[in-house]
């Protein structure tokens, strides 16, 4: 039996795409939403697979570092993927029980990466 848990975080950011010749060749914002979600088995004790709070702190450091920043200034190419690719690289690094990341660049469009992905 597989469960999971999921912890929703929001941050704002602009971008631009350096060589792309649609509307996000030019500076842009985005509020973007990241779920981050954890697979595993329950602690007998503490009940929880992991702790909401736990899964925050994992979260906010990336959180402080692109909030309200040019992300152009991080990533030679700031696409979703590319965004992506780099939490999961930081976060599933820290904790391996995180299975699963989602980033929404807007409320319709998003990328995603899991275990299945690796």
């Amino acid at each position: 039996m597989k469960l999971s848990v999921t912890k929703i975080f929001h941050f704002e950011a602009a971008h631009h795409l350096p060589g792309y010749f649609g509307p996000c060749k030019n500076v842009h914002g985005h509020s973007y939403r990241l779920e981050v979600t954890a697979t595993g088995t329950i602690d007998p004790t503490s009940g929880m697979l992991i702790d909401f709070t736990e899964l925050g702190k994992l979260v906010k450091p990336l959180l402080e570092r692109y909030d309200h920043c040019d992300l152009n200034n991080f990533f030679p190419m700031p696409t979703a993927e590319n965004m992506l690719l780099s939490f999961w690289e930081t976060l599933h690094r820290r904790e391996p029980r995180i299975s699963s990341l989602r980033l929404y660049e807007t409320a319709s469009s998003f990328a995603e990466i899991s275990n299945e992905s690796e």
